[in-house]
């Protein structure tokens, strides 16, 4: 059948038909449907890439190095009945206390390194003491360092694999009576002492007169969060002998960690220990005893959590946003049956057809996406504190959910578009 050619009267004729179709209120229903539909997207946008900043800094956060090695290594709490005095008898007892638990520790099938510490990495204790730097004089009214102060047994850096940088460990002979010394982090020695030598130097704790020479420096550890965020107050970190060791209180630390490092997995290892310490002192409870893996992983369970949070929040969100898209448009789509034979009868291709239908949907979604930017910009600032490794404007963030968004429009829009392109000119007119 030859198609006969219209002129500007049929194209008028046309227009009109078109108008008639979208009078009345369904064109001000389809407005308000749009609207609703941008503004989900948008929603969706704010939610996506907060999910995306919060993914992106927890596999950053997994990625970090904590200073230490966790790997076949284990913890117990131990808490000797000695907590009332630390001092004089007392203290010396409890030191002899954990020389023997030592002892006998390494003696445990499948143990290869013990030690004991005032508090383990990663576990948010933060024991401080206020103290002088050698070059840092405490003047009258002026601040005073306070640094974490790690009460720890000869082997803790060998068993939790911790760097020496310079200088020596702790050794046996840094007993009690022996001469006072320290072991500084790296940072706080760049921090006090930058460019010089820290080996040498001295630390004085404020009430007292002694001086502790630093005789080594070791690797910086995350000691309060694996995201490396020590309280603003906190200006350092150094290491004491346990036996030279005292707390903010004035007092030896009684209450220790006990951290051994296992040649092989040891399942039987929490009973044995539990046995040991009895045998050693029947009234000293031993608790929380678990893996250093399991410690890391719990440091990040916050994160964790408000990270899938989003993601869950991101994924409905995009899901109804994309549902809603579709619906307008095909919707849209059915309400210009008429307009769309038109099209095809004054020459208009499948398509042309095709792409009217498809650029409504990215339409909305380009709208709703430029919003959701905007936004995002805005309120992801507020998430500064939850990420690590990550600025809250990532730009390779904000590009990944725009081509998502992006392929989501269009997917909404596919299957309408599809359907208009087919529609067969002679049935849509006489649907009118």
């Amino acid at each position: 059948m030859r198609r006969e050619k219209i002129g500007p009267a049929a194209t008028v004729s046309s227009l009109a038909f078109k108008a008639r179709g979208q009078q009345g209120s369904g064109l001000v229903g389809l407005h308000l449907r749009s609207s609703l539909i941008v503004g989900e997207v948008a929603l969706a946008v704010v939610l996506v890439v907060s999910a995306g900043l919060l993914t992106s800094s927890l596999w950053r956060l997994t990625q970090a190095d904590p200073g230490f090695r966790p790997g076949q290594t284990v913890t117990a709490q131990i808490y000797p009945p000695q907590q009332q005095g630390a001092t004089g008898q007392d203290r010396t007892a409890t030191i002899a206390l954990y020389d023997e638990l030592l002892r006998r520790a390494r003696a445990l099938p499948g143990v290869a390194a013990v030690a004991a510490a005032n508090t383990e990495p990663l576990s948010g204790k933060i024991p401080i003491l206020p103290v002088e730097m050698e070059g840092h004089p405490i003047t009258p009214g002026g601040p005073v360092a306070l640094l974490w102060a790690g009460a720890v047994t000869p082997d803790y850096f060998r068993t939790l694999r911790i760097p020496l940088l310079a200088g020596r460990e702790f050794t046996e002979a840094d007993g009690e009576n022996s001469a006072k010394v320290a072991l500084v982090s790296a940072a706080t020695a760049r921090q006090f002492w930058p460019r010089e030598n820290p080996i040498g130097k001295y630390i004085r704790v404020v009430w007292g007169q002694e001086r502790r020479i630093v005789v080594g420096v070791v690797g910086d550890v995350r000691q309060f969060n694996l995201a490396g965020k020590t309280p603003s107050y906190i200006n350092g970190a150094f290491y004491m002998p346990y036996p030279q060791s005292i707390g903010l209180d004035r007092r030896l630390p009684t209450a220790m960690t006990l951290i051994l490092r296992t040649a092989a997995n040891a399942p039987q290892l929490a009973g044995d220990l539990r046995r040991l310490v009895a045998g050693v002192t029947p009234n000293a409870p031993v608790s929380e005893i678990r893996a250093m893996d399991a410690t890391v992983a719990a440091s990040t369970s916050s994160s964790r959590s408000l990270t899938w949070l989003f993601i869950s929040f991101g994924a409905v969100a995009l899901i109804l946003a994309a549902i809603g898209a579709y619906g307008v448009v095909s919707y849209s789509t059915s309400q210009r049956t008429y307009e769309m034979g038109v099209r095809v009868a004054l020459g208009a291709t499948r398509a042309n057809i095709f792409g009217l239908v498809l650029g409504q949907s990215l339409r909305l979604v380009l709208t709703g996406l430029a919003l959701g930017i905007a936004a995002s910009l805005a309120l992801t600032r507020l998430m500064t504190g939850f990420l690590y490794g990550v600025t809250a404007t990532d730009p390779l963030t904000f590009l990944a959910v725009s081509l998502l968004l992006i392929i989501t429009g269009l997917l909404a829009g596919y299957f309408p578009a599809r359907r208009a392109a087919r529609v067969d000119p002679m049935v849509a007119l006489r649907s009118e």
